[in-house]
């Protein structure tokens, strides 16, 4: 087996919701993607839990990821001075970066992701930043698929008969050609964090990872289908617990 890489949808310290995955491609060149009923990230606090024990569980996991491969997050992890000092001369410098700008993501300190941009930040693993830990935007990933990042938030989709049914998130697991064994499910937390994960996993011909440009080159020289989406084996898993992955 190749090099895995590991995918995090992280929500706020209070839902439970967050996804967790690992990509991996075996020796075949078929891409596997493991996710996890039970993991550290579905640990529910209150406001009364100490923060050093509601962080040391997801700087463990996160710790032993990093050693296996690289680790994909979904929000903001490198602020570049916010909230303290503008990004750009124009108003949104004030809220946003210039990739959040560029992107149309949301302002790191935004009401749907203020909560995961801050429980991040006390985990102390940006040093790792662009060596083994990534930012990573799902919604573009689809987007440089061809795909709409939209309508399948608080989805579940379930396979029946082999085909995903539920919504549009059953329509882009279809369009990924993600398969299952019957009667699986995925919500869209698990979605988000599988394609974190696809983002940053070891030798993986996975299209939404090569540049425009060389999607275009490949188009102009009729080699378009020489990249073609590798089917995706998602495989459930019970429960991760420490230590994790020996």
């Amino acid at each position: 087996m190749r090099e895995p890489g590991f995918g995090i949808d992280l929500a706020g310290f209070s839902t439970g919701k967050s996804g967790f995955a690992r990509a991996q491609a075996d020796d075949e060149g078929h891409i596997v993607v493991s996710v996890w009923d039970k993991h550290p990230l579905k640990t529910k606090y209150t406001g009364g839990r100490s923060l050093i024990d509601a962080t040391r569980s997801l700087q463990r996991l996160i710790g032993a990821c990093m050693v296996r491969g690289p680790v994909a997050v979904d929000i903001p992890i490198d602020l570049q001075g916010l909230p303290n000092s503008p990004t750009s001369d124009h108003i949104w410098g004030a809220t946003k970066r210039p990739v959040d700008q560029a992107l149309g993501g949301m302002p790191p300190f935004a009401d749907r992701i203020g909560g995961p941009v801050v429980r991040f930040m006390h985990l102390g693993l940006q040093s790792a930043l662009g060596e083994r830990l990534f930012e990573t935007y799902p919604a573009q990933s689809l987007r440089e698929l061809g795909l709409a990042p939209t309508g399948y938030k608080n989805q579940t989709a379930k396979m029946e008969d082999g085909e995903w049914v539920g919504g549009r998130l059953a329509a882009l697991l279809t369009s990924l050609s993600v398969v299952a064994e019957p009667g699986e499910t995925l919500d869209d937390d698990e979605f988000d964090a599988i394609i974190c994960a696809l983002a940053v996993a070891g030798d993986l011909d996975y299209p939404a990872r090569r540049s425009r440009l060389d999607r275009q080159i490949d188009a102009k020289l009729g080699n378009a289908n020489r990249h073609v989406q590798a089917s995706i084996r998602v495989e459930r898993l019970d429960e991760l617990i420490s230590p994790y992955f020996s």
